[in-house]
């Protein structure tokens, strides 16, 4: 079998649906896989190409609502700001300001963080360090 590619057949889009009901009531893949394959006498198999479909649902879903919800903010805080500068609180204007920047990722970075790995025979760097020192006294060395 192949996985889901269209809900237009009404038993494919009825147990999609199934499926992310059950994703959405907190069940596992598991629980999921074995309810459903027994319930359908289907393979586990073709149970995943239907929650994969499911979750793909769910994921599409909440990208709407993500992109719904930062306009709806944007809104408001325009919203905000125009009062702020109505009523002249520059300092509620600025938050607003702030907000907006934040919630569009205008703000440069706070911190940058750089990885790195290096090795450091710290043995040898103190020895080194020692014996230059030493030559810095005038300190014969010994060997």
């Amino acid at each position: 079998m192949t996985a889901i590619t269209s809900l237009k057949h009404p038993r494919t889009r009825e147990r999609v649906e199934r499926c992310a009901q059950l994703v959405q009531e907190g069940k596992k893949r598991r629980e999921i896989v074995t309810l459903l394959s027994a319930e359908w006498g289907l393979s586990v198999r073709r149970v995943d190409d239907y929650l994969q479909a499911a979750y793909k649902i769910i994921a599409d879903e909440a990208a709407r609502q993500r992109q719904s919800e930062v306009g709806r903010s944007l809104a408001r805080l325009n919203y905000l700001y125009e009062r702020a500068l109505e009523t002249n609180n520059l300092r509620a204007a600025l938050g607003a300001v702030r907000e907006i920047n934040a919630m569009l990722g205008l703000h440069a970075p706070a911190r940058l963080q750089l990885d790195a790995h290096v090795s450091i025979d710290w043995r040898a760097a103190v020895e080194e360090a020692w014996q230059e020192a030493q030559r810095e006294r005038g300190v014969a060395l010994l060997d």
